[in-house]
């Protein structure tokens, strides 16, 4: 980067040797005249009537030696005034020395071209800090990060749009958000979605993703929200054409002949004078035919109710052998062994899951149940698979898999829609029920093809 460049003109190294040639030859020029003075004052000791000689040798001494500390005091003060500009990031100090000294210029050269890359060093630092700020600060997605005493720091603009509301930095001033986003704030989940609930303003889900980084020091989560909200509007009209295309196939399938049959009787009673056995007769088939019809009609609308309110999810902290091992009894209970293999892949006995236990449970053994369905007529050796295993995201993936027919791809998508069903006795709602369930997770689920060689049913949780 920039800001490790040195600049070739300052030549650090000649500056520290054209520096340290300059004060050894100060040094040594001093000594040897001190030496010389002291060997002319031994001298003149030893000459009669030498007073006055010796008295200028020993000022001129004591000169030299004040000069010499002169030296070497001047260069510390030098020394001190760089350590503290270095101490207090002070680099516009100068070292341009005034006396005419032959080795003071060189140490202030030398200081100064230190000063001078510093500065530009620093300058080029600020540079890119100031630019990874400005693009920290024009990244659409709401970012903040929460140290180990819940104090909450807004990193960009997009965080401090989303979240104008609360007057403190403490993770609890964020309650106004709703009294589970919080809570959802203080889960160390990677991923998860959470859910904004302002009490002036519409609910906003989002994606949080968060990871752990080290900042002056000090640990902190590093919390990204991604906002979902368009997704799931879209996902949600595409699920209601969905489901007003079904709607409107089967109930203009039982309307249309409602209303031929309808129209039959109506003709019929015309002419109930002419032969009123027969016709009567024929009348009452009719409107039997229309009120069964009808009848079928109110239990399709009561099926679709059931499948138009949203599962409520109350999570919690369970082992996945205790489900696994339930699963394995309801299972056996319409399934014996010398029917189906039922093989389980278990995590170790001491993983645990969070989710809703009694939802999750209820969707598993659906899952379970058609695969067995699906194989138990179609495979010599019927063979249902459950497996589950963490993803690199911390969550779970959950495998249903059946050594049957398969799904074809063509109708992948269409197994999840409410009614459709493959099946003669099929309701068509047990997979539609099943993804409201995963979704209201905040999970997946999808159909792929199974290493058995029949369907996979796979969740992630």
């Amino acid at each position: 980067m920039a800001y490790n460049k040195i600049d070739p003109k300052l030549q650090p190294k000649d500056d520290a040797m054209r520096y340290s040639r300059a004060f050894s030859w100060c040094l040594i020029w001093r000594l040897l005249a001190i030496l010389g003075i002291g060997a002319a004052i031994l001298w003149a000791l030893q000459q009669p009537h030498a007073l006055a000689t010796i008295t200028m040798l020993v000022l001129l001494m004591c000169l030299l030696f004040a000069d010499l500390l002169r030296l070497i005091q001047r260069t510390n003060i030098e020394v001190a005034r760089l350590a503290n500009a270095l101490q207090y990031g002070d680099f516009s100090v100068t070292f341009k020395a005034a006396a005419p000294d032959a080795s003071f210029p060189a140490l202030g050269d030398a200081l100064d071209n230190l000063m001078s890359s510093l500065r530009t060093q620093m300058t080029d630092l600020r540079a890119d800090a100031s630019h990874l700020a400005s693009l920290v600060d024009h990244v659409p997605i709401p970012l903040l990060t929460i140290d180990s005493s819940d104090q909450v720091e807004l990193l960009n603009n997009a965080a401090r749009r989303l979240f104008s509301r609360p007057h403190g930095k403490r993770l609890a001033d964020f309650a106004v958000y709703g009294a589970t986003f919080v809570d959802d704030l203080r889960r160390s989940d990677s991923t998860q979605v959470v859910r904004l609930n302002p009490p002036d303003d519409a609910v906003l889900h989002m994606r949080l993703t968060q990871t752990q980084v080290t900042r002056m020091g000090r640990l902190q989560r590093l919390i990204a929200l991604q906002p979902i909200q368009s997704d799931m509007d879209a996902t949600e009209m595409a699920l209601s054409r969905d489901l007003v295309r079904v709607l409107t196939h089967e109930i203009m399938n039982s309307l249309t002949p409602v209303i031929s049959l309808a129209k039959s009787a109506a003709a019929m009673s015309e002419t109930l004078a002419d032969s009123a056995d027969k016709n009567n007769d024929e009348v009452r088939d009719a409107i039997g035919i229309v009120a069964r019809r009808t009848e079928g009609l109110m239990q399709f609308v009561g099926r679709y109710r059931e499948i138009t309110g949203s599962p409520v999810i109350k999570r919690e902290t369970f082992l996945i052998a205790h489900l696994w091992r339930d699963l394995e009894l309801l299972f056996r209970a319409d399934w014996p062994a010398e029917k189906i293999n039922l093989q389980i892949d278990a995590e170790p006995a001491d993983s645990h899951m969070l989710a809703d236990r009694q939802l999750l449970e209820h969707v598993l053994i659906n899952c379970l149940r058609n695969a067995a369905q699906a194989c138990v007529n179609d495979a010599a050796a019927p063979t249902v698979k459950l497996s589950i295993r963490p993803t690199h995201s911390g969550r779970h993936l959950i495998d249903i898999e059946d050594n049957g027919l398969g799904i074809p791809e063509a109708i992948r998508h269409d197994v999840f829609l409410p009614f459709f069903t493959t099946k003669t006795d099929g309701s068509g709602i047990g997979l539609s029920l099943a993804r409201q369930v995963v979704l209201a997770h905040g999970g997946s689920i999808r159909v792929e093809t199974s290493s058995l060689g029949g369907a996979c049913l796979r969740l992630v949780l």
